[in-house]
């Protein structure tokens, strides 16, 4: 009989981003017009980490694509947006020397090859 432990942690982050969007927008049809957005973002964790079982790097690169519409209204400009964002890089810190004493916390993370950020953003833009 084996005994398995069962080990928790929360991969809370707070990002700042710096998007880089291209916009190609089709023809105005009526109050409306469809658009698409490529491009890059840079972003920058600025959470402050203990020492967990995985740590986060500090920064990361996304390739963003994505699709709206804009509405002209009477008084404004009203733009839904769906952007989907896929990281390029591993965002798990793999060299750990801090938790090198401690066996049980070393194993949990060299046990992951790779972590890869995935992001679906919804924005609504009021001009």
């Amino acid at each position: 009989m084996q005994l398995r432990a069962e080990h928790r942690q929360n991969l809370k982050s707070a990002l700042i981003v710096l998007p880089f969007d291209l916009k190609f927008s089709g023809l105005r049809y009526r109050n409306s017009r469809p658009y698409i957005t490529a491009g890059v973002m840079p972003t920058f964790n600025v959470t402050k980490q203990n020492n967990d079982y995985l740590r986060t790097k500090t920064s990361d690169f996304f390739l963003t694509c994505g699709f709206g519409c804009d509405f002209y209204l009477p008084y404004f400009k009203f733009n839904p947006e769906i952007k989907f964002c896929f990281g390029l890089g591993d965002n798990l810190l793999h060299d750990r020397p801090d938790i090198a004493e401690e066996p049980e916390k070393l194993i949990i993370t060299q046990s992951l090859k790779k972590a890869v950020s995935r992001m679906v953003v919804l924005t609504f833009y009021f001009e």
